[in-house]
């Protein structure tokens, strides 16, 4: 006999796994303009890189994939928490790369990058990036952009400057890992 209130059967399931991240590679850059992650595998729908970028010669860093020189949109917002107003980059469509993230080189930049989509062979690709200069006023970026492309994603780039091909070179201890995750979970 059931107590009230307490059911006296349940039907409780699994709900699917939940960000369940797998590490694929990571890459210590000195002294080159671009950094390459190649042979990524095709079962993860969701790529992330996680890193810190320090750049020689310029603030800012892009991100590419399958070794595209075309076709993205792209657009980046920058602003400081210690009290500057935001500023929003301009939006840029057929833009060669996605830029805007942080790679001062006297700071500790923190880089998050997500690529949605990245095996799916009907629909483009979206990518999103948070990052910062951690320094007294606190800068930061949010980059967002697309590219149309159906090719599941097996390559990803990331290049200083505003140039696909690099402008400075990476400098140390610039660090950068790719993660993925697999085909059945769940963001």
């Amino acid at each position: 006999m059931p107590i009230l209130g307490v059911i006296a059967s349940s039907r409780l399931t699994t709900p699917p796994a939940v960000a369940a991240w797998d590490h694929i590679q990571t890459a210590t850059t000195i002294n080159a303009k671009t950094v390459t992650f190649s042979g990524l595998p095709s079962d993860y729908h969701t790529f992330k890189i996680i890193g810190a970028g320090y750049g020689s010669g310029d603030s800012i860093g892009n991100t590419t994939f399958n070794g595209q020189s075309t076709g993205f949109y792209e657009n980046g917002n920058y602003g400081s928490a210690g009290g500057n107003a935001s500023f929003a980059g301009s939006p840029a469509i057929n833009a060669t790369q996605i830029r805007r993230f942080a790679v001062n080189g006297s700071d500790n930049n923190p880089v998050w990058i997500t690529y949605f989509n990245a095996n799916s062979t009907v629909t483009g690709k979206t990518v999103q990036g948070v990052s910062a200069y951690e320094n007294a006023t606190m800068d930061f970026t949010w980059q967002y952009g697309a590219h149309g492309t159906t090719s599941r994603i097996s390559s990803i780039t990331l290049s200083t400057g505003n140039s696909y091909l690099g402008a400075g070179n990476w400098a140390s201890p610039t660090t950068f890992s790719v993660y993925g995750m697999k085909e059945g979970t769940a963001i």
